[in-house]
């Protein structure tokens, strides 16, 4: 059996971070999708932390839409994790955005292949928009221990969910088969009705078999140079690939993992982070995502929300189900989330949700509800926001 660490020094890791994330404006607007906060970090800190956790050392970020904002976020994050001891090794590098644009994930990773040194046998390929904890090791373990040209991480799925994910047909040794992307009618998994194998976008690819693809795609002038789309149905044909379970091996039930593409999804992801936090934590138990330094009046009331740095909240404002992005200034006795003038004003989502963008004013109501039962109810503000702090005075 090859030693982990001999495995891990012949492993290039490159992280694929470019996307604008268009579906997630307006939060998207001047920021990159992986950089979108999410719970008390960043989308594409959980990507990092897997290849911290696994040993991998140097990946490269691959960077496009708003490079700079992004590389300077992963500055910060690897200053933290130097200063928590961190090797030096480890320190991830990031790829300045490219002339001309990337054209695709596929058209990213062919110009800087070359990136690879002679040493790499395998490479790890990863996305930087999904929110999941995995030691890739066993991922690569799998991939050779299988003896596969390319391995793909795969969890299980209702088919309903089909048209987001790239979808694994597979044999009974979980050899893939069959790649759709995002199919109106997928193959669902045999004995599991209702049940498909999706596509996680985390992937292993024998050096000289990643090489070919590329070249091969960047030849095809009818592709659109995506992974999903393009290489991934191709090889199909021609290599040996095979899907990864990412699941308990004792139970057998999927981990946990989320593409948070849509501003639900990204709400409601951050609402399970929110429920399955440790009772140590500042937020257990409080019903919202409030980031560390947010100022709340103590008669506003804030409800199964999601707010970021910089945002203050005057008195008498009452919030439900609302994200108030960077800087926001709620003035007093405005109402988001429910029928109100001031909801109306800003993106609503299909399932509901306020999203206010960063540097928003929300105006002041009319009148100021200084009934004392209309007091912060939720848990979020006790012992960790107000009780500590002095009144703000709103400033309409």
């Amino acid at each position: 059996m090859t030693p982990t660490q001999d495995i891990l020094s012949r492993t290039a890791t490159f992280l694929l971070a470019g996307g604008r994330g268009a579906r997630l404006a307006p939060l998207t607007h001047k920021r990159s999708k992986p950089t979108v906060p999410f719970g008390d970090q960043s989308i594409i800190d959980f990507a990092l932390a897997n290849c911290l956790r696994s040993n991998l050392n140097h990946p490269f970020i691959i960077t496009q839409y708003q490079a700079t904002h992004l590389t300077e976020h992963v500055r910060r994050w690897w200053l933290q994790q130097s200063a928590l001891g961190a090797d030096a090794a480890a320190s991830p590098v990031c790829v300045a955005a490219p002339e001309p644009d990337y054209v695709g994930t596929a058209d990213a990773l062919f110009r800087n292949v070359d990136r690879i040194d002679e040493q790499t046998e395998y490479v790890l390929i990863l996305s930087g928009d999904h929110i999941y904890e995995m030691d890739y090791r066993e991922l690569l373990r799998f991939h050779i221990d299988r003896g596969a040209d390319v391995t793909l991480a795969s969890l299980i799925y209702p088919s309903d969910s089909s048209r987001q994910f790239g979808i694994l047909g597979v044999d009974a040794m979980d050899r893939i088969v069959e790649f759709e992307e995002k199919p109106a009618h997928p193959r669902e998994l045999p004995g599991l009705p209702g049940q498909v194998l999706a596509n996680m976008g985390v992937y292993v690819f024998r050096k000289d078999v990643l090489r070919e693809a590329l070249k091969r795609d960047a030849d095809a002038s009818k592709s659109t140079h995506d992974i999903g789309r393009d290489v991934l149905p191709a090889l199909v044909k021609r290599r040996n690939l095979t899907a990864f379970r990412f699941e308990n091996p004792d139970t057998c039930r999927p981990r946990y993992w989320k593409d948070v593409g849509t501003i639900d999804s990204y709400y409601e992801a951050s609402m399970t982070w929110l429920d399955a936090l440790p009772d140590t934590h500042r937020l257990a138990g409080s019903g919202s995502v409030i980031a560390e330094g947010v100022r709340i009046h103590r008669t506003a009331e804030v409800l199964d929300s999601i707010v970021m740095p910089g945002v203050e909240i005057g008195p008498g404002v009452r919030i439900r189900r609302a994200i108030l992005d960077e800087n926001v200034r709620v003035l007093a006795g405005a109402r988001l989330g429910y029928e109100s003038i001031e909801s109306q004003a800003f993106t609503r989502t299909p399932k509901g949700v306020v999203v206010v963008p960063a540097n928003s004013i929300v105006p002041a109501a009319s009148e100021i509800f200084a009934d004392p039962r209309q007091r912060l109810r939720n848990k979020t503000t006790l012992g960790c926001l107000l009780e500590d702090r002095a009144e703000i005075v709103a400033r309409a």
